[in-house]
């Protein structure tokens, strides 16, 4: 018995055309990645984030408590673990761990945010005065970036913040030998909602950055600051320790009211922020240890 079987003709062409679906321009780079390395760093795969505790929920010191930062310190903790708060103005701030992001969809995937309120004001700040928070990253977690050297690697910063103040916001990168500095601009309407911020730095190919135990890079926010340190220039390396840009920076210490919230902090190289390192809480909590650690009572 002889069974025949038939199948209707097609159209060998359009079928392989069916296979050709479109990658982009990024996917199209991953497929032309030449070794496993080369692909590792294009997907951006493993530890990206060299800030520790950048979505606040770490703060061994007070917890959600409000702790009033000392006038003029050069760096003061008590809210989340890492950040550091100079204030040195006439006026005065606080800080504390707060519990507002699950309260807006945009920033939902974060539990806790820093909040800093002015408490005393400064309507006009002499030149040397500011107020600025930051955090210093090891040398050992910026070693890769090649700074200081003809290789160095551009880093992004991506953030989270909301403020009823409206005006122009400075952050900066800079060595621990206080002689190079690059700052980005940020302007926020005072809304009081979230909104998202990027800002992408070239690496810096000059100058000392210790790739040991010593500060690597020192990331500092700055809510306010007399005309000594306005002398930045928008996105580019300075020989010289600055906090601003020029005279547009906004005065944070002008009214009691004001109040500053941030939270999902990264820094990571390359010129593309990616979406946030979610870390464990014992990840953290580590990270944090680290530099400071507060046993629980009756701990052994």
């Amino acid at each position: 018995m002889v069974v025949r079987v038939s199948k209707p003709k097609f159209n060998l062409r359009e079928k392989l055309s069916e296979l050709d679906v479109p990658v982009g321009s990024h996917g199209g780079r991953i497929i032309q990645s030449s070794n496993a390395e080369e692909t590792f760093s294009l997907v951006k795969a493993g530890r990206r984030n060299m800030v520790i505790n950048g979505q606040m929920w770490i703060n061994q010191r007070n917890a959600s408590s409000s702790y009033t930062i000392p006038h003029a310190t050069g760096g003061s903790y008590g809210g989340p673990d890492r950040w550091a708060i100079n204030e040195a103005t006439d006026g005065s701030v606080s800080v504390n761990m707060d519990g507002d992001p699950p309260n807006y969809p945009e920033v939902s995937m974060f539990t806790k945010a820093m909040q800093i309120a002015c408490t005393g004001t400064d309507t006009s700040l002499a030149s040397t005065q500011n107020l600025h928070f930051f955090q210093n990253i090891e040398g050992h977690n910026i070693a890769h970036l090649g700074w200081g050297t003809r290789n160095a690697k551009p880093v992004t910063l991506s953030f989270w913040v909301k403020t009823n103040h409206a005006g122009y916001y400075s952050v900066g990168l800079e060595n621990n030998g206080v002689d190079r500095c690059c700052i980005r601009q940020f302007y926020n309407n005072g809304s009081s909602k979230w909104q998202k911020y990027v800002l992408t730095y070239p690496g810096c190919g000059t100058g000392s950055w210790p790739n040991g135990t010593a500060t690597g890079i020192r990331l500092r926010f700055c809510l306010a600051s007399g005309s000594q340190y306005d002398d930045g220039t928008e996105g580019q390396w300075v020989n010289t320790d600055e906090l601003v840009i020029g005279e547009n920076q906004t005065n944070f210490m002008v009214s009691t009211s004001n109040r500053f919230f941030i939270t999902g902090v990264q820094l990571e190289e390359g010129t593309e922020a990616t979406p946030f390192e979610q870390r464990s809480i014992t990840e953290e909590l580590a990270y944090c240890q680290r530099y400071y650690w507060k046993p629980f009572p009756g701990s052994n």
